[in-house]
């Protein structure tokens, strides 16, 4: 086959992920109702009163957009089938927030019809996601591509699918650290579109900043933290122990910034709680990420193999980097995981919470895209992706997938306490669109795409081994 052919399979292929990956996007978009993702209420709000009012917050919406979702976001066993409120009365807003770009570009998209109006920003925020590793195809080597691909379909199971998928502020805050992660990587180890690179990354880093006020702890966190792989362009060596050397005084700069920043709540308890039952409760914050903790409003149970599996696989992960990366990758590495750490850590001391009050797994998944990205990215650089390593990791990742999908529909279908396999027995399909599918046609939909992504990537790697 000649370079011309390849090239071209090559292209059809991506092609193809990009297809099927906003499909998966799309379905995962189908398989909660409307008010179910955490402060969606507040979220609506917002949206319809920018589009109502033209200014937020305001007084008063339609009683369902204002009430969304209360009737079932605390209790598992309540099939969203009770959230079926009068669509033509009034009541007053209580949570809407103040004007940002996220508010305003879904604010487009609200119409009279919420079910309708709903998807479609679901759907917006899908394409987001895929447009940013779109941006990723076009400006990156094929082997980082493929890295960013891999980290998504994997970082993403299944808090970040789930948020990814709806219109909560923090969809765009994990699209945009997707695309962040590989440009600031990029920007320190190739010398190419340069000034290009700088203003992509100037220019994402303003509209999520504009999305969330977290937005700038993760983009430090990722610049000092990609800052070692900078070092690859040294040669000689004492050049090199400088650079980490002032790399770890940057570290600890941030991490003293971090700690006199990370105040966030105050419950008003007289007595602290002791430092020890802090370092006892706080990695259930960073296992939260991969289905430790619930979905929706913390209230969807995952199985608990879910969360054993796909936390074995980014373990699995990042001791494979370890064990074979460079210094700097590894360097790298180490004070990712040493954020996913110590940022809940200082969160919860500092501000005298409990682990479990207020802080979410879902303000710490945005650190694991880098995280995984470096340690994805360096395997498959030193070529050590074996085919065990491979099936291995699509197993994990599918069968992690499945379950954490078909649990999110029969929670909102069934009620978690019904344990059916067929969620087309009996079931409540809180869509009122009749172009929706049937709940397991979503799942084995979603499932075959999800599948198929991997296959393909498994092809590519082998390409360009």
């Amino acid at each position: 086959m000649n370079l011309k052919s390849t090239s071209l399979n090559i292209n059809l292929n991506i092609g193809l992920i990009f297809i099927l990956l906003f499909l998966v996007h799309v379905s995962w978009s189908l398989v909660s109702p409307v008010g179910s993702s955490p402060d969606e209420d507040t979220h609506l709000n917002s949206i319809y009163c920018l589009s109502k009012f033209d200014k937020s917050p305001c007084d008063s919406l339609n009683e369902r957009i204002v009430n969304i979702g209360k009737c079932f976001y605390l209790d598992s066993n309540q099939p969203a089938s009770c959230d079926q409120y009068v669509t033509n009365k009034i009541a007053p807003v209580s949570r809407a927030t103040v004007e940002t770009i996220f508010y305003r570009t879904l604010s487009k998209f609200a119409k009279q019809n919420i079910d309708s109006s709903v998807f479609q920003m679901r759907i917006i925020n899908s394409l987001i996601a895929v447009l940013m590793l779109i941006i990723i195809y076009l400006i990156s080597p094929i082997k980082i591509f493929i890295s960013a691909i891999l980290t998504w379909l994997i970082v993403n199971i299944p808090l970040g699918f789930f948020l990814v998928s709806s219109i909560n502020t923090s969809s765009w805050i994990i699209s945009f650290s997707i695309l962040f992660s590989v440009l600031i990587y990029l920007i320190y180890t190739t010398s190419s579109f340069l000034d290009i690179k700088i203003i992509l990354a100037i220019f994402i880093f303003l509209i999520a900043d504009n999305t969330r006020p977290d937005t700038k702890l993760i983009a430090m966190s990722i610049l000092v933290s990609t800052l070692p792989m900078a070092a690859i362009n040294l040669k000689q060596s004492n050049k090199k122990v400088m650079f980490y050397f002032l790399t770890l005084v940057v570290f600890f700069i941030l991490l003293f910034g971090i700690l006199t920043r990370s105040k966030i709540a105050d419950l008003g308890r007289v007595n602290p709680i002791p430092i020890w039952e802090h370092l006892y409760r706080i990695t259930s914050i960073p296992l939260g990420v991969f289905g430790g903790w619930g979905l929706g409003s913390l209230e969807i149970d995952l199985p608990a193999l879910v969360s054993v599996s796909t936390n074995f696989l980014i373990l699995g992960i990042i001791i494979l980097a370890l064990k074979n990366s460079t210094l700097q990758v590894n360097f790298s590495i180490i004070m990712f995981s040493l954020l996913i750490y110590l940022i809940p850590l200082f969160v919860i001391t500092r501000s005298n919470l409990q682990v479990g009050e207020w802080y979410q797994p879902r303000y710490i998944l945005p650190l694991f895209i880098p995280l995984i990205f470096a340690c994805i990215n360096s395997i498959i650089h030193f070529n050590i992706s074996k085919s065990s390593i491979l099936i291995i990791t699509y197993t994990v990742s599918v069968i992690s997938f499945a379950m954490s999908m078909h649990t999110v529909v029969r929670r909102y279908s069934h009620g978690s306490e019904l344990l059916v396999l067929n969620l087309n027995s009996n079931y409540y399909w809180w869509w009122s669109l009749d172009y929706i599918p049937d709940p397991m046609q979503v799942i084995l939909f979603s499932i075959t795409a999800y599948s198929l992504i991997y296959l393909i990537l498994f092809k590519l790697i082998q390409k360009v081994r």
